[in-house]
């Protein structure tokens, strides 16, 4: 079933009762905007009227929706009421992308070029206390939370190969996805 034909729509994300996802879309418009299902039609995310443009939509577990895109001429992560209000831009780079909140709702994983290489950051969802996570050569990016919180998986590119690495939430203990499966054998 193809849902949405359109090749530039991407990265769906679930509703938190799962009864309806989200996703951006290029459809018709030169900048990406945030879509929402509705039965087996989409309609475009609005706030005051307007499509609400953005990438890389993820929901929070109340039902809120973070993303990348802008309030207001700052771009960053942005977190928004479903119905487009009460917007709070969670981070002020542009380049800030690939949100995945917590199971808790409480931290925004993400990935950001601002110092240099891509690494994985992390932020309050009140905008506060961005954070580090990943340094040294290579690109960190594409963050994913593990369902109970405890464990944030992310590509690497920084062995010479991309792979799959898993990281605590406070960015201590980084292991490749190979020496995580030593670790599971044993």
């Amino acid at each position: 079933w193809i849902f949405e034909p359109f090749f530039e729509s991407a990265s769906p994300a679930f509703s938190p009762n799962d009864d309806f996802f989200i996703f951006h879309s290029r459809a018709g418009r030169q900048t990406p905007a945030l879509y929402r299902t509705v039965g087996t039609e989409r309609e475009v995310l609005r706030r005051e009227g307007n499509p609400i443009e953005g990438e890389m939509p993820a929901f929070t577990p109340d039902g809120r929706v973070v993303y990348r895109g802008c309030v207001n001429n700052a771009c960053g992560i942005v977190r928004t009421n479903l119905d487009g209000g009460d917007p709070l831009l969670l981070t002020d780079k542009a380049n800030d992308t690939a949100p995945a909140v917590s199971p808790d709702g409480k931290t925004v994983a993400f990935m950001s070029n601002r110092e240099g290489d891509w690494d994985v950051f992390t932020v309050g969802i009140d905008g506060q206390n961005v954070r580090r996570l990943t340094t040294g050569n290579g690109s960190d990016g594409l963050p994913v939370w593990s369902p109970d919180g405890n464990t944030l998986a992310f590509v690497s590119n920084r062995d010479g190969e991309w792979a799959i690495w898993a990281m605590a939430p406070d960015g201590n203990n980084e292991r490749s996805e190979e020496h995580t499966s030593e670790l599971q054998s044993h």
